[in-house]
């Protein structure tokens, strides 16, 4: 069932995406192309930033909030990465506990 609403949530994504863009084609061919393109460039540039900003705020989240559990799923269960698929070896392991029980500081 949760797969169902993951691929439900993805097509809407598309879908919604698509009509906006339509509905931006629309306009640019109202309003002119170049005063179109130029408003286009702000709002994309908008999006950069605030995803950017988002994103280091995951990032930050990621590491810093849930170190807990990150030490207990890659040092004490070993179930990260999953079915260990990049073959992290127990001293890379050594070294994400240390760097979590000195506060695991990004820097």
């Amino acid at each position: 069932m949760q797969t169902f609403f993951v691929i439900a949530i993805l097509v809407f994504g598309f879908l919604i995406t698509f009509q906006i863009a339509k509905a931006s084609e629309y306009v640019a061919v109202l309003r002119g192309e170049e005063r179109s393109r130029k408003q286009s460039n702000r709002v994309n540039a908008f999006m950069l930033l605030a995803f950017l900003i988002v994103g280091l705020i995951g990032v930050y989240y990621c590491n810093v909030k849930l170190k807990d559990k990150i030490m207990e799923r890659v040092v004490i269960t070993l179930t990260m990465p999953q079915n260990n698929k990049t073959g992290m070896t127990p001293e890379e392991r050594n070294i994400i506990r240390c760097w979590i029980e000195q506060g695991a500081s990004i820097k």
